[in-house]
Formats: C-alpha cells, structure tokens, sequence
C-alpha cells in the first residue's frame, strides 16, 4: 500500500448543519494577530478528545454518460494518487475513489500566560483525510438508458455503512445546451475540481454535517455526443454554488 499522505481541512464555523471548508496544508492555528499583552495571551489548542476517527469511501471522480453518448474521466493527485475511468455510456454513472481515514478534532481558544501574540482559531474543527487502503474503480452508480441523471443516487455502500454523502445528478440546465443535429458528433473535455461531499457525524449528542472538498490536483472528463442524435441539456456542477464535479445531463429529444 502507497505511503499516507495526509491533507488538512478548516470548517468555518461549528454549528449544526452543513458548514463551509477551506482545504489547505495547515491551517489548524490559524488567527489574526491581535494586541500584544505582557501578562497572558490567546492560543488555539485542541479542545478534547478527538470527535471523529473512522475509515470510510471518498469519491474522487463521479462520471456521467450523456444518453446516447460516452464519457471518461482522469484524476491527478490527491490521496487517490491518480487514476483513470472510462467507459460509461448511455445514460449512465460510475464511481471512483479511495478508502481514506478521516479524523475530526475539536479546536478552542486558550488563555496561557506570559508575553506573546494572540492567535485564536480560524474554526472550532480541524480535519484531516489520509489515504488508508485500496482504490475502488469502476462502480456503477446508475445503469444505461436513463435519459437524465435527476435520479442519480447520492450515496454509496461498499460492503458497509457509509456517512458520506455527494450530489452529481442533473438538478436544473445552467450552461448552453449541446445539439449534434447538424450532422456531426460533439466532443467536450470538462477540467473541473474534484467533488464536493457530505459527512454526518455525531458529536456531543448533536447531529452535524461538515462540508468537505476532496483535495485532488486536476480532474478533467471527456464526453461525446453521437452525431444526429438530438440534444441534450448541461448542469455544470462545477459552477459557483454548485456541488463540484463535471457535467450531469437531461435528454431534450431526438432531431426533428
């Protein structure tokens, strides 16, 4: 098994519900500085035991086909440390992604004494994600013949219980949608950053759901569209607000 890299994450706020993250490589102290005083100073400190500790599936690359049509998809860095899928067709989705161990500290701010800057946190929970097993290509998240990926399913067990939670289905069309009724098949090449997840945890007796960004380097997805066909609606996933990813479609119909 590759060595672990480990990537950290910083969760803005911890109240109940989803909370927005900011990936970096180290952001567990983070604070602006404030006044300088003689006698105490603030601290960011772990604040106790450790909420989280549990292994679990991260996707690294969810594809959609286009009905009637083809994609395939490569990944670039990240604890997946590459990979590539191809394949899905006709209206269909795969999956792909990494068994990582994710591991959730509570974080507050301390008083100490003595002369010293004050750095207070930048959140209440610092989490890091490192690869923690095998990589699982090629898993069929929705079957062929579906002419819009709006049912796609948005979760995934494997062999397991899992928390996560992802959204890669066709919600509404948010970019120009795409005919090959001129005659000719349609290419597109989509570079994209990796999606966006959902974990649910417990902690302190209070359900939460931290919002996290998978940390890949360079996702790009490859789709076709088959030559007199008809036409086909975009959802960019990837657009500000939206859930990350590539592309989900909804067919229009075929050429008049």
């Amino acid at each position: 098994m590759p060595r672990a890299r480990t990537w950290t994450a910083e969760v803005r706020q911890a109240v109940p519900g989803v909370v927005g993250i900011v990936v970096g490589l180290f952001v567990a102290l983070a604070g602006a500085a404030g006044a300088v005083n003689p006698f105490v100073h603030t601290i960011c400190a772990n604040g106790g035991p450790v909420s989280v500790s549990v292994a679990t599936w991260i996707p690294a690359i969810i594809l959609n086909s286009p009905y009637g049509g083809e994609s395939g998809g490569n990944v670039t860095g990240g604890p997946g440390d590459g990979m590539s899928m191809w394949g899905a067709e006709n209206g269909s989705a795969y999956w792909a992604g990494y068994r990582s161990l994710l591991t959730i500290d509570a974080l507050q701010n301390q008083t100490v004494p003595g002369l010293g800057r004050n750095d207070r946190c930048g959140s209440a929970v610092l989490i890091e994600m490192s690869r923690a097993g095998p990589l699982a290509e090629g898993i069929l998240l929705l079957g062929p013949g579906n002419p819009s990926d709006a049912t796609e399913p948005r979760s995934l067990i494997l062999g397991e219980a899992n928390n996560i939670t992802f959204n890669n289905s066709f919600s509404r069309a948010n970019a120009e949608e795409i005919s090959t009724c001129a005659g000719s098949a349609v290419h597109r090449t989509v570079v994209a950053p990796g999606p966006t997840v959902w974990y649910s945890y417990v902690s302190s007796d209070m359900n939460r759901t931290i919002l996290l960004h998978v940390p890949l380097a360079i996702t790009d997805y490859n789709y076709t569209f088959p030559a007199n066909f008809g036409s086909w609606a975009i959802d960019n996933l990837s657009v500000p607000g939206g859930p990350g990813g590539g592309w989900a479609f909804e067919y229009l119909g075929p050429c008049s």
